[in-house]
């Protein structure tokens, strides 16, 4: 009796994790991206911070994973809701406060994620806005990040090519 208790979770189970994947099919932004150097504006950023080198996307309904795969760092997830409260989390060494949210555009074309980040106790902050838009044909996208600190405002436009 348990064996087929077992089987038939394991097959409900199945049946999810394919539907969930349909649905992440479903929008043009879900995949792998990879960055085109070339073709970015990193400002006067090294590469290896100013841009991840790959993008995983997962869209579910009305919520976003985003991995960015970087070369020094390795590896960052997030998972926000559209239209979301704002989530907050903390670095790893408990020094940096991060307030995320993400929304679709008026136009619901392109994703607008915005951040606010608090360093040691709100001693120094800025703030973080990504704008993601596809091309026509889907294959191309391309994130325009403005960060707003006390000192300086940093401009980055990278492009990245669905793999």
């Amino acid at each position: 009796m348990y064996k087929i208790a077992l089987e038939a979770l394991i097959c409900v189970c199945l049946l999810l994790v394919a539907r969930g994947q349909a649905l992440a099919q479903d929008s043009p932004y879900s995949g792998k991206w990879k960055l085109i150097s070339d073709r970015s504006d990193l400002g006067q950023l090294p590469e290896k911070v100013a841009a991840a080198s790959f993008v995983e996307v997962i869209i579910i309904k009305d919520t976003i994973s985003v991995k960015r795969s970087f070369l020094t760092d390795g590896a960052f997830e997030e998972t926000l809701r559209f239209e979301g409260q704002e989530k907050e989390s903390f670095s790893p060494d408990g020094n940096t406060l991060r307030k995320s949210k993400v929304n679709w555009s008026k136009d619901k074309k392109a994703i607008v994620f915005d951040w606010y980040y608090e360093v040691g106790g709100n001693e120094w902050h800025y703030t973080r806005t990504e704008t993601w838009n596809l091309s026509e044909d889907g294959k191309i996208l391309t994130v325009d990040r403005i960060t707003v600190m006390p000192e300086k405002t940093d401009k980055v436009k990278a492009v990245y090519q669905k793999q």
